[in-house]
Protein backbone atom coordinates (compact mmCIF):
# COMPACT_ATOMS: atom_id res chain seq x y z
CA UNK A 1 0.00 0.00 0.00
CA UNK A 2 2.73 2.21 0.63
CA UNK A 3 4.76 1.46 -2.18
CA UNK A 4 1.25 2.32 -4.81
CA UNK A 5 0.91 5.67 -2.66
CA UNK A 6 4.34 7.01 -3.24
CA UNK A 7 3.90 6.05 -6.62
CA UNK A 8 0.63 8.41 -6.96
CA UNK A 9 2.24 11.30 -5.06
CA UNK A 10 5.10 10.52 -7.71
CA UNK A 11 2.93 10.96 -10.38
CA UNK A 12 1.84 14.28 -9.35
CA UNK A 13 4.74 15.50 -9.29
CA UNK A 14 5.85 14.86 -12.10
CA UNK A 15 2.59 16.47 -14.02
CA UNK A 16 3.15 19.55 -11.88
CA UNK A 17 7.04 19.81 -12.98
CA UNK A 18 5.79 19.03 -16.49
CA UNK A 19 3.36 21.42 -17.02
CA UNK A 20 4.74 24.32 -14.31
CA UNK A 21 6.02 26.23 -18.13
CA UNK A 22 3.68 25.49 -20.47
CA UNK A 23 0.26 26.94 -18.76
CA UNK A 24 -1.37 28.76 -16.17
CA UNK A 25 -0.83 27.85 -12.13
CA UNK A 26 -4.41 28.84 -12.04
CA UNK A 27 -5.03 26.17 -14.10
CA UNK A 28 -2.27 23.78 -13.46
CA UNK A 29 -2.70 22.94 -9.51
CA UNK A 30 -6.61 22.02 -10.51
CA UNK A 31 -6.15 19.53 -13.30
CA UNK A 32 -2.78 18.42 -11.65
CA UNK A 33 -5.17 17.68 -8.59
CA UNK A 34 -7.91 16.68 -10.35
CA UNK A 35 -5.72 13.84 -12.44
CA UNK A 36 -3.75 13.04 -9.47
CA UNK A 37 -7.59 11.17 -8.26
CA UNK A 38 -8.04 9.79 -11.44
CA UNK A 39 -5.04 8.35 -12.11
CA UNK A 40 -5.36 6.93 -8.46
CA UNK A 41 -8.43 5.48 -9.34
CA UNK A 42 -7.15 4.06 -12.81
CA UNK A 43 -4.19 2.61 -10.94
CA UNK A 44 -6.41 0.87 -7.95
CA UNK A 45 -8.79 -0.69 -10.89
CA UNK A 46 -5.57 -2.07 -13.02
CA UNK A 47 -2.61 -2.61 -10.76
CA UNK A 48 -4.09 -3.56 -7.61
CA UNK A 49 -7.53 -5.02 -9.39
CA UNK A 50 -9.90 -3.55 -6.72
CA UNK A 51 -13.63 -2.98 -7.09
CA UNK A 52 -14.89 0.37 -6.80
CA UNK A 53 -18.52 0.95 -5.65
CA UNK A 54 -21.47 2.91 -7.59
CA UNK A 55 -20.53 6.15 -4.66
CA UNK A 56 -16.63 5.58 -5.65
CA UNK A 57 -17.07 5.75 -9.44
CA UNK A 58 -19.33 8.62 -9.10
CA UNK A 59 -16.81 10.24 -6.57
CA UNK A 60 -14.51 9.75 -8.81
CA UNK A 61 -16.49 11.05 -11.79
CA UNK A 62 -17.36 14.33 -9.78
CA UNK A 63 -13.68 14.61 -8.70
CA UNK A 64 -13.00 15.14 -12.93
CA UNK A 65 -15.92 16.69 -13.49
CA UNK A 66 -15.32 19.70 -11.08
CA UNK A 67 -12.03 20.19 -12.02
CA UNK A 68 -13.10 20.58 -15.36
CA UNK A 69 -15.74 23.07 -13.68
CA UNK A 70 -12.91 24.81 -11.67
CA UNK A 71 -10.84 25.60 -14.42
CA UNK A 72 -13.42 28.04 -16.25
Amino acid sequence: VLIGVGCIANVGDILLLVSAGKIAESVMYPVVSGATIVFSAVAALLIFKEKMKTREIIAVIGAALATVLFIF
